[in-house]
């Protein structure tokens, strides 16, 4: 072996044992890549496609990606972009300080400079004695037809028509001006209401949360119950959007959509613990209670029906479960009756849903006039405008649903939630390598990370962050701090502080943690790369300049619709030119998800919730959909067919046609067949007469149903059957193209 293999031989086994002492496969990653590379004597860089990151490691990455995926270890068209020198600190990021792949040796350690030269003259030498790459084959420009489909089936679920196809045939940059169309639908807020949901982290996974778990007891409020706490960020960002509103305030707002069961859930958490023990009386007789649900209120003695009879005193907290529909009967009357559904709640289901928006104010900054209103003041609570919070609530890391989706204790002490923070705000998250110094070190716990280990890496910055959070919650984000086991944890003369990819601040609350992050250059490229991966199920380059151009342009006033309108009519979505992002990796082709295909058959069938229909709702939760998890940047997607895809698709597909196909529907007609296969094709397959795929997709469901009804399936199975066909079709089933 030369000298310069042995450099690397070390070099690599150094990085796999770094990478598995801090558990940081990526670093691991790229040593192993090394190694392998090393061994096959540089074979790939003799390739078209020379080694990736996304070739090395696609059965670990494949689901979630990684920042880094697709980079190559050593690029022989880009020397300077190789992998290997940035992981030695010989090369930059190409996405500078805010590139989310921030792969470098552990700051601990590092190479000696003399060392990073001989290695960056090696790679050097190694691509120019390997010669000229092969050539890769002709950048194939996708069919305007698909990718027309592609962009409209994404943003509203409906197939596109001719004339759409044929104007951008004549003329490519028509499709802005159709995409700019389709983002003023109907159609398009249901699928956009659906991206905010996952992208803001807005979904609730966590549903042993106090309330949650006290109202479950009951289906049909427990799901207006979520419905509400899901509902309303995701409102108030579409709000912002509708407004052009810069969509940096969805970190900095105070002023949310709720509903008045909204506002009993916010006030609910900021009751001093004392307060929640102050008893309320039920009463089982109209004469026994204060005439009006005013005076009920300021009383605290309920009249409720359900109770008669009896009486008897709850606490505060159960006065929550009581507002909402529940008690325990028990504490009424020993029977062994468990739970009592009022019939007339005191929150009635208009008080799901009179949304509106309303003004937030910390109690700190609370005028004169300013009066707290209790949870239970429900008159006061219906016309409020300005409500004083408790809890400090700004942007959407401060929702109830984000909050409880990232519980905290004493031994987490916040660290999930500023990393899930910031994983929604910037895309990115802490790496050990990432050489931004933080300006103090204020409730860094050398206990919990080591200063001489690879950990103490992330904790320099992570932990400085987390006192944003300490100063205003506690634990279990129901009482300010200090007021439980955190204030044994953090000294209140900790400051917060945040640095990560090149920003530094100190000091403030979390409307300065919101602001910073708002702030922050990472922002625009962020957003766009989550709207990539929503639209291919995989990471765009952020050093394509494709890409940084859309970046940039958001950077200037953050017009988030502007945004959606600048990537979908990009040759980033559409693969109508050629881009780096395209060169570097497999075209990228989507399958459907959940979310995309109930979208798609509510728009194509005209129909509202036909996921929700009990036949269907009880298999589609097999197909998964758009989500988010612990700790990771990019989206949970599936992106590639399979044996359990398609047979869940067929479940789906199955009981939506015993849905649709019907006797009695004229839209499928089951005794004329021509007619219902014709509306099969153009209305659920989206292809019009005038595709040039139409014709055959017609005669393919007319030969299947008639051999249906050859093996005795009678007209309406037989139907069905055609429809589920069509229904499984790439027309229906891929997203991509």
């Amino acid at each position: 072996m030369t000298q310069r293999g042995r450099i690397v031989a070390v070099l690599g086994a150094l990085l796999v044992l770094a990478g598995v002492t801090a558990r940081y496969w990526v670093l691991a990653t790229v040593g192993a890549a090394l190694l392998l590379t090393l061994l096959a004597d540089w074979y790939a860089v003799r390739r078209a496609r020379p080694l990736t990151i996304a070739r090395t490691v696609e059965p670990l990455v494949v689901e979630r990606g990684t920042p880094c995926q697709g980079r190559l270890v050593i690029d022989p068209q880009r020397p300077e972009r190789s992998l290997m020198l940035q992981a030695i600190g010989a090369a930059q990021a190409p996405g500078g300080a805010e590139d989310a792949c921030q792969l470098v040796m552990p700051p601990q350690g590092g190479m000696p400079a003399a060392d990073q030269a001989c290695l960056t003259t090696w790679v050097h030498d190694l691509i120019a004695q390997a010669g000229p790459v092969d050539p890769v084959d002709p950048f194939d420009p996708t069919p305007v037809a698909g990718a027309v489909a592609k962009v409209k089936t994404l943003l509203t679920g409906l197939a596109p028509t001719s004339e759409e196809i044929a104007a951008v045939q004549a003329d490519p940059a028509a499709l802005r001006g159709l995409v700019q169309g389709w983002t003023e639908t109907p159609e398009f807020q249901v699928k956009l209401a659906d991206f905010l949901t996952v992208a803001l982290q807005q979904r609730l996974q966590a549903e042993d949360i106090e309330q949650f778990d006290r109202l479950q007891r009951h289906r049909s409020r427990n799901a207006l119950f979520r419905k509400v706490m899901e509902e309303s960020f995701v409102r108030t960002a579409l709000d912002l959007i509708e407004r052009g509103q810069p969509f940096t305030q969805v970190l900095t707002t105070r002023t949310w959509m709720v509903t008045t069961a909204n506002l009993v859930l916010l006030r609910y958490p900021d009751q001093p613990t004392a307060d929640k023990r102050l008893r309320h009386t039920l009463v089982g007789d109209a004469a026994d209670a204060p005439p009006g649900l005013a005076g009920q209120v300021r009383q605290r003695r309920w009249y409720l029906e359900a109770i008669a009879g009896m009486t008897c005193d709850i606490s505060q907290a159960d006065a929550l479960d009581m507002l909402f529909g529940f008690i325990n009967r028990r504490r009424c009357d020993p029977e062994p009756e468990r739970n009592v559904l009022f019939d007339s709640p005191p929150l009635t289901e208009a008080d799901f849903a009179d949304w509106r928006l309303v003004e937030l104010v910390p109690a700190n900054e609370a005028a004169e006039g300013d009066v707290p209103v209790a949870f239970y003041d429900l008159p006061t609570l219906r016309r409020a405008e300005r409500l004083v919070t408790g809890l400090h609530r700004t942007g959407f890391f401060t929702t109830s649903v984000f909050l409880n989706n990232w519980p905290s204790n004493a031994d987490n002490q916040f660290r999930v939630t500023t990393n899930q923070t910031v994983l929604g705000a910037l895309h990115a998250g802490f790496v050990a390598s990432e050489p931004t110094e933080p300006l103090h070190t204020d409730g860094v716990d050398p206990a919990h990370a080591d200063p001489e280990t690879a950990c103490y890496g992330c904790h320099r910055q992570l932990d400085p962050m987390r006192n944003y959070f300490a100063q205003s919650y506690g634990f279990d984000y129901q009482t300010p701090a200090p007021n439980g086991p955190e204030a044994q944890v953090f000294d209140p003369a900790d400051r917060g502080g945040f640095a990560f990819l090149g920003v530094t601040a100190q000091n403030g609350d979390l409307d300065r943690l919101a602001n910073t992050l708002a702030r922050h250059p990472r922002f625009p490229v962020a957003w766009t790369q989550k709207l990539c991966l929503y639209a291919n199920a995989s990471r765009c380059d952020e050093a394509d300049p494709a890409f940084t151009a859309i970046a940039a342009r958001f950077a200037d006033g953050f017009d988030f619709q502007g945004l959606v309108v600048d990537l979908f009519s990009s040759p980033l979505v559409t693969g109508l030119e050629e881009t780096e992002t395209w060169a570097q990796a497999e075209v990228p082709v989507g399958i459907t998800r959940r979310n995309h295909l109930c979208a798609l058959l509510d728009a194509r069938l005209g129909r509202q919730g036909l996921c929700q229909n009990a036949r269907v709702a009880r298999v589609v939760g097999l197909i998964p959909g758009d989500d988010f998890a612990r700790g990771a940047a990019d989206f949970t997607q599936p992106n590639r067919p399979s044996a359990f895809q398609f047979a869940a698709a067929e479940a789906v597909c199955e009981a939506a046609g015993l849905v649709v196909i019907t006797g009695a529907n004229e839209e499928f007609p089951v005794r004329d067949v021509p007619t219902a296969i014709e509306a099969i094709v153009t209305r659920l397959m989206g292809l019009p007469a005038e595709h040039p795929r139409h014709a055959g997709a017609v005669a393919a469901l007319s030969a299947h149903h008639a051999e249906a009804l050859a093996l005795g399936q009678n007209v309406n199975q037989a139907l069905r059957a055609a429809f589920t066909l069509a229904c499984l079709s790439p027309d229906v089933q891929g997203v991509g193209l």
